[in-house]
């Protein structure tokens, strides 16, 4: 390919099988796009946070530290399953993720199913991906106050209680191929126990009656 199409480039997706660093050459007109399989949803675990930037490192040192060459694929909702239904929300988290990858790869694949529960995370995303040194607190009070009017603030308050829940780190997650893997034990009985559920319907009441 290039010795035929000198100016062309060939894209890779370092996925499943082909997850990890190969053991031999490849030429220097591939780029590699590595799918981050222990979700950066769930950096907000130490562990998966370090696993995940060693990873990135890894294909770094394999392409020669050549950012140009390296992208990530990255999945806005998963580990959300297995009876979840409050939204997974990590902008806090995600913002450390991308600062720490950012002299790695120079670019990121987003990949998003856009159930409407999630649309303040995806637009957080979305920000941090254009500025990852964004005032993020801030971010989330506009877009409170340009979406609720009235409720802003309280709208405010209400996502950030569900950010600082998920963000939380839990006690001895159930870890299954080096991931952690999102049940309701973990969520409802350590992120929104009970107390915490009625607390946040609290704040949606009063976003209602501010309205």
């Amino acid at each position: 390919v290039k010795k035929r199409w000198p100016h062309l480039r060939i894209s890779s997706l370092a996925y499943m099988r082909h997850y990890d660093v190969p053991t031999f050459a490849i030429p220097d007109n591939i780029d590699v796009m590595i799918a981050i399989m222990r979700t950066s949803m769930g950096n907000k675990e130490p562990y998966v946070f370090q696993k995940n930037l060693a990873h990135v490192r890894k294909w770094s040192d394999y392409m020669g530290g050549d950012r140009n060459r390296l992208f990530l694929w990255e999945y806005g909702e998963w580990p959300a399953m297995n009876g979840v239904t409050p939204p997974l929300l990590c902008p806090f988290a995600m913002q450390k993720w991308l600062q720490a990858v950012r002299p790695y790869v120079s670019g990121v694949f987003f990949e998003w199913y856009d159930p409407p529960e999630y649309s303040l995370m995806a637009r957080l995303w979305a920000r941090l991906l254009w500025d990852p040194d964004l005032d993020v607190a801030a971010e989330i009070e506009d877009l409170c106050r340009r979406l609720y009017g009235p409720a802003g603030d309280t709208m405010t308050a209400f996502y950030r209680r569900l950010i600082e829940r998920y963000e939380m780190p839990w006690t001895n997650p159930e870890l299954v191929w080096g991931q952690f893997y999102l049940t309701p034990d973990l969520y409802y009985g350590q992120s929104l126990p009970p107390a915490e559920i009625e607390r946040l319907a609290a704040l949606l009441e009063k976003a209602r009656r501010d309205v």
